[in-house]
C-alpha cells in the first residue's frame, strides 16, 4: 500500500471532528532567529494591500531622508489566501556596528483588509567574525 500523507491528514481531521474536538488554532510566530518587534502601536492599522500596510508601519521608524547611502528591498510572500509575509531589507546603514536590517511582518486577511499579527527584526553586524550572518541579537 502506497503511503499517502494527505489522506492521513483528512482521517485525522475527521477523527477530531467526530470526537467533537475543535481544530487547534495556528499559532502565529516569528522564527526564533528574529528578535520580536512590538506591534502594539500598529494594532489598529489595516489596508487592502499588504505592501502599503508594511510601508505605513515600517515607515514610521525613521524620516524620509535617512543618513547614509542605502538600498531597501520589500518582498511579499502570500503563504495562503489569508496569510502574507512581508520582508523589508535595508542595506548600507550609516552605523558603525549594524550593516543591514531585516524586518519580517506576518499579516492576516480579516474582512478584506490585511492586519499585522506579528513582527520580527534581524541585524547583520559589521564587527563579527561572520559579517554576512543575520542574527536577532544586538550588534557589538
Amino acid at each position: 500500500m502506497k503511503f499517502r500523507p494527505h489522506l492521513y491528514r483528512w482521517v485525522f481531521l475527521l477523527g477530531w471532528l467526530w470526537l467533537g474536538l475543535t481544530v487547534p488554532p495556528v499559532v502565529q510566530a516569528i522564527p526564533r532567529t528574529y528578535a520580536p518587534v512590538d506591534i502594539a502601536p500598529f494594532r489598529n492599522e489595516s489596508d487592502p494591500n499588504p505592501l502599503l500596510l508594511a510601508i505605513r508601519t515600517l515607515g514610521k521608524r525613521e524620516g524620509a531622508f535617512p543618513e547614509g547611502l542605502r538600498s531597501e528591498t520589500l518582498t511579499v510572500n502570500y503563504v495562503s489566501p489569508e496569510r502574507a509575509v512581508v520582508e523589508l531589507t535595508v542595506n548600507g546603514l550609516a552605523d558603525d556596528s549594524v550593516a543591514a536590517l531585516r524586518y519580517r511582518l506576518e499579516m492576516r486577511l480579516r474582512q478584506d483588509r490585511w492586519v499585522l499579527v506579528a513582527a520580527g527584526r534581524q541585524n547583520r553586524c559589521r564587527r563579527t567574525p561572520n559579517p554576512q550572518l543575520w542574527t536577532g541579537q544586538i550588534c557589538p
